[in-house]
């Protein structure tokens, strides 16, 4: 699992430290991490994770964690719990 403390962030809030969290907010590995858990790639976001990470969208019921054919994670935020499955072959050109 990925603690936010072995991460180094800049004046705003971006990862700098290299590899697939480079260039992100810290939020990125935090959803990784949830990911990985078991929850799936579209997490619902909670009261606690809104506490943790005030900088999530207040209008996003949904984290959608992205990875990348280089490595590369990122993290969107929508309302549609469906939206990894209704996006993930227009991304590929299914």
């Amino acid at each position: 699992m990925n603690s936010v403390e072995e991460f180094t962030v800049n004046d705003y809030g971006i990862i700098t430290n290299p590899g697939k969290f480079e260039s992100e907010r810290l939020y990125t590995p935090y959803f990784y991490d949830v990911m990985l858990t078991g929850e799936g790639e579209t997490i619902q976001i909670t009261e606690e994770d809104r506490l943790l990470f005030p900088d999530i969208p207040q209008d996003s019921g949904y984290a959608v964690v992205i990875e990348d054919s280089q490595g590369f994670v990122s993290i969107e935020f929508t309302d549609n719990p469906d939206y990894y499955s209704d996006n993930y072959y227009d991304d590929f050109g299914y």
